[in-house]
């Protein structure tokens, strides 16, 4: 679930991974991105979105993770896509992105 995120409703992520989740076996790898709040610090850009029509979702870690529901968070979490998977990395003054991996687990 990579690049429509940020153009969906919560309800709308949360039935569309629910229905991933029952379709696909067990030890499937979940792969999604949502876009963080950095947005905020330029309302002319989300201005032009709200112009475009369509509601623009930015999500932070907290509001990402009950969105995942029954898909078992991988224990890297929810982190910032710039510094993903590396330690040493000084963290984002602002985030863009977030991802995370999930799966679902053996019976």
């Amino acid at each position: 679930m990579v690049g429509v995120a940020a153009f969906l409703e919560d309800a709308a992520i949360r039935r569309t991974l629910s229905n991933i989740y029952d379709w696909v076996t067990h030890g499937s790898i979940l792969v999604a991105d949502f876009d963080g709040e950095a947005l905020e610090s330029y309302p002319a850009v989300i201005a032009i979105l709200a112009d475009a029509g369509e509601p623009y979702h930015m999500r932070r870690p907290a509001d990402i993770e009950p969105l995942l529901d029954r898909w078992e968070l991988s224990a890297d979490g929810i982190q910032p896509v710039d510094t993903w998977r590396n330690p040493e990395a000084e963290p984002p003054d602002q985030t863009f992105m977030y991802g995370c991996t999930a799966s679902k687990p053996a019976p």
